[in-house]
């Protein structure tokens, strides 16, 4: 994944060793990156799921660059979040966007930043026609980041909200 940067994040794109100090050792990462760490990352499940998860693909070999990085706040130089796609586009050429971002920098808009910076890059590649999201139906900010973002909402399942967004 080519850096990707806005006016306020930079995506710091994952690796093994990177996820591996995201899991076990978070304070390590900040020490090698020279980073401050956000309170609140990684949360429980980014460190007993989305971690493990992202880490087994990437030992697979699957393409590393789908799956995003760590968010970092340039001006503040912290680790504020992470965010990414779940996995490559599939054969219909759709793939799911993910990111969190810590308690103390939500609300500011780094969320809707990050994820648009995300889409616009995807759209760059011509195996991708549309970015999926299915955020929970009770997290609220989230489903606005959907609506900023331009996103659809398709429909429900099992508690989440179903948003696409197509490639023009």
């Amino acid at each position: 994944m080519k850096e990707i940067t806005t006016e306020n994040l930079r995506l710091h794109t994952w690796n093994s060793k990177l996820l591996q100090q995201a899991i076990h050792d978070p304070q390590q990462l900040s020490i090698d990156l020279g980073l401050y760490i956000g309170e609140g990352f990684p949360n429980e499940d980014e460190r007993k799921d989305l971690f493990p998860f992202l880490l087994e693909s990437l030992q697979k070999g699957n393409d590393a660059h789908w799956y995003g990085g760590l968010v970092i706040h340039q001006e503040d130089a912290a680790i504020i979040g992470c965010a990414g796609f779940l996995s490559p586009p599939d054969v219909n050429g759709s793939i799911e966007i993910g990111y969190g971002i810590v308690p103390a920098y939500q609300r500011r808009g780094f969320a809707t930043e990050i994820a648009r910076a995300l889409i616009k890059w995807s759209f760059e590649f011509s195996d991708v026609k549309s970015v999926t999201a299915a955020p929970s139906s009770s997290n609220a900010p989230s489903i606005r980041v959907m609506e900023k973002l331009g996103m659809q909402k398709t429909g429900f399942c099992q508690g989440l909200v179903n948003w696409v967004l197509k490639k023009e």
